[in-house]
């Protein structure tokens, strides 16, 4: 009977160890461009530059075009967090002000996690941030840091 209650506890163990790492990297934000992008790893330092509009251009000259999650998501809430360090409405006003100054054109295209994977396989030099589970084989998957999406340390968790 102890024996059947070890291997029960070892079971439930892994089996939550287990679903604590897929919740983890079920949350993670992955950066994602078109599955042919030479680019594979960013640092965080030049991916915030990129989204923040201060980085245009990829180092073959094609223009970047910038896809955000929409208002109100949890990726949203993590890029705010993360990348920008702002709230929602710090956010709005930097790209107001930043195309009343002309420094842009434009500013980042807001599209669901579907539509950011369309956009990015047909718009070369687009770079989005969606769920890692939506993730498939229509778009390349960039690692920050050095890290991808559900390793430890990735930082847009």
């Amino acid at each position: 009977m102890t024996r059947r209650v070890v291997v029960a506890a070892a079971i439930g163990l892994v089996s939550l160890v287990a679903r604590a790492h897929s919740q983890a990297a079920g949350s993670d934000i992955a950066v994602v461009v078109s599955a042919n992008s030479t680019v594979s790893d960013l640092p965080l330092a030049d991916l915030r530059r990129i989204l923040l509009g201060d980085r245009q251009f990829w180092g073959d000259r094609t223009r970047i075009t910038v896809v955000v999650p929409p208002p109100a998501s949890a990726e949203r809430a993590t890029m705010l967090r993360v990348i920008y360090r702002m709230r929602e409405s710090e956010y709005r006003q930097y790209w107001v002000a930043k195309i009343f100054r002309a420094e842009v054109t434009s500013g980042p295209r807001v599209a669901s996690a579907e539509q950011a994977k369309r956009l990015v396989a047909a718009t070369p030099g687009a770079i989005a941030l969606i769920p890692a589970s939506a993730v498939d084989g229509t778009v390349k998957v960039l690692r920050v840091d050095g890290r991808g999406p559900g390793q430890t340390g990735y930082p847009l968790r």
